[in-house]
């Protein structure tokens, strides 16, 4: 179990707020903010879309996380 801590939740507003006309999940913005934390590349999800879209502070400009499984 990971603990979502204060700077996470930070982060989730911030991509709630930036990502507001995705209508992104808490749940998706929380995965985003601890991918970030963690320095992840790759997340396991089954709702891809969201991932697609969305630009993670820790990745390079135009990279996204890997979405796992793949093809």
């Amino acid at each position: 179990m990971i603990e979502v801590t204060p700077h996470n939740y930070r982060r989730m507003s911030e991509l709630l707020s930036a990502y507001a006309s995705l209508r992104l999940q808490a749940v998706d913005a929380c995965v985003i903010a601890l991918a970030e934390r963690f320095d992840l590349r790759e997340v396991a999800t089954l709702d891809q879309r969201d991932y697609l879209v969305v630009a993670p502070r820790h990745l390079p400009k135009g990279q996204r996380l890997t979405i796992l499984p793949g093809d």
